[in-house]
Order: structure tokens, then sequence, then C-alpha cells
């Protein structure tokens, strides 16, 4: 999902002003850009923000910022950087080069998106990790969702802070980093196997209706991976995945079901219903290798 910085850009300088310089009544700003070499700071990135949000000038808010950016200023470089959107990743290395933390965060999603760079999913990794040194909490949640949704191509670089990431996330209402989590438990991938732990993150995400929980535990009753193998359980939980919104999960679901319709050993075999499960998971797109 490709993130608008502009409109992010807007919504963190809010932030950063509100209560102080915005509180004011806003006056006519009648300054050349001239005067903004010389004026202070504040009130440079003020003007700018005037000029995007109540006079909708876009142009003329991103002169003023780069007059204050080349002035040293690190809140225009980081406002440049969701603004210029043709030379975001530029802005944001200068602010980073600063020190800002939220400029590694977003220098970070510009390395795991590929924008404005090549992608480099290590790097990102790391750049998430500088700006939560730098006390920036929102990255532990952004760096948590990035194991989540890269999880099959960066297992070669787990390191002891992952599972502190995750257990952050986990605390912060995230089920998606409770699952992949409980995926890092069952397989030992860079930590001490937990089977149990990860069957019980499984189920408690599964409780409230994960499609990959629900299938993932599914193929645990299938394999007897961590549990004993439950034919039931398994025809019970495809059929709730099957229920859910998303695609893939809902294609390996009917997979998993053909497998357990065919398979005698769970003394259920029906080769028509077999057969139409694994023609519905193709037509979910989902194909086994």
């Amino acid at each position: 999902m490709r993130i608008c910085k502009k409109a992010a850009a807007v919504a963190l300088v809010a932030c950063i002003f509100a209560g102080t310089i915005f509180s004011q009544t806003p006056k006519q700003v009648e300054s050349t850009y001239e005067e903004y070499k010389t004026m202070d700071l504040k009130y440079c990135i003020a003007d700018a923000e005037r000029c995007f949000i109540w006079n909708f000038d876009d142009d003329e808010a991103l002169n003023i910022l780069k007059i204050a950016a080349d002035r040293g200023s690190v809140d225009a470089m980081r406002m440049l950087g969701f603004a210029d959107e043709k030379n975001s990743f530029y802005w944001f290395e200068k602010a980073a080069a600063k020190g800002d933390a939220v400029a590694f965060c977003w220098l970070a999603y510009d390395y795991w998106q590929g924008d404005g760079t090549e992608q480099d999913l290590q790097k990102a990794q790391a750049l998430f990790k500088e700006a939560i040194s730098l006390g920036y909490e929102t990255a532990k949640l952004s760096l948590a969702v990035f194991y989540t949704l890269n999880e099959d191509k960066i297992s070669d670089f787990y390191d002891d802070q992952t599972l502190e990431i995750l257990e952050y996330a986990i605390n912060k209402g995230n089920i998606d980093a409770k699952v992949f989590l409980a995926n890092i438990y069952l397989s030992g991938k860079g930590v001490q196997a937990d089977k149990d732990k990860a069957i019980k993150l499984y189920k408690e995400a599964a409780e409230v209706g994960n499609s990959l929980a629900l299938v993932n535990l599914a193929v645990c009753y299938y394999l007897g991976d961590g549990v004993p193998k439950d034919g039931a359980k398994v025809e019970g939980l495809c059929k709730e995945a099957i229920m859910c919104e998303n695609t893939r999960e809902r294609g390996f679901a009917y997979f998993l079901l053909g497998k357990y319709y065919s398979n005698p050993e769970f003394g259920n075999v029906n080769n028509d219903t077999a057969e139409y499960c694994f023609k519905k998971a193709k037509g979910f797109g989902y194909i086994p290798e």
C-alpha cells in the first residue's frame, strides 16, 4: 500500500505546531522570499504551513521550505520529504543526516518499497532500528508491520531485537505481529523453537478471526505439528478461514480442505468434495508448488 506523503506532512506538522504557532491568530504574511533568508526559522516554517493549509499554495510553501532547509532547518527538510514528492528521498536523507528520527523511519519505508532508491530490505530494517534508537516509538510498529509483510524475505537477518519489536506491537493490539511471532516460535528461525507458545499465539489470533492464524493452526492440526493430529479441527478452521476476506488465505484453506477430504488417515474421504475444494483453491489463485 502506497502512502500519501503530502497528506502525512500536513498531519505531522499540524501535530508539531498545534497549541504553539497555530494557536495564535494567523496574520497576513507580506514577506518576500528574500526576507526568509534571515527570518527566524520557526516563522519560516509557520508561513510555509499557512501556504499549505490555508492558502493551498504548494509552490510558495515549497519555496519557503527550501530556503529554510538551505539554512539548516531539520523541520523544513523533513516537511520537504513529505511535500516534495519528486525529491522525497533526497530530503529525508538530509534530515536523517541531521539525526531526525522521523526521517530515518520514512527512509526505511523508501528502501522497503524501492521508492526513490533501489529496494533494500536489510537497509530498511536498519533504518527503522535507527529511528527506534532515537526514541521514535512509531517506528516500532512500523518495523513490526515490515516483519509481518516480508516474512519470506527477511528470515536470514532476524536478531535479538526482533522478538522485542513484535512483543511491543502485540501489546499495542497488532494481531498480525502475534501470528508472525507464532511462526517464528514454531519454526525456530532465529530463536529457540517453542511450539507450545506458537500454538497459544495462533489460537489467540484465530479467536479474533485472523485468517492467517486460522490456516496456520489448521496446518498444525493436519501435520500434528505442536498439537495432536485432529481432522475435525482442520475442517472447522479451514471452513472458518474460507469465510474471511483475504483471498490468499481462502485459497489455501480450500486447498487444505481438499487434502483433508482426500486423506484416508482422517477417516472422512470424499473425493468429489476434495476435487471441488482443489478447484476453488485454484480459483482463488492458490497453486501448490
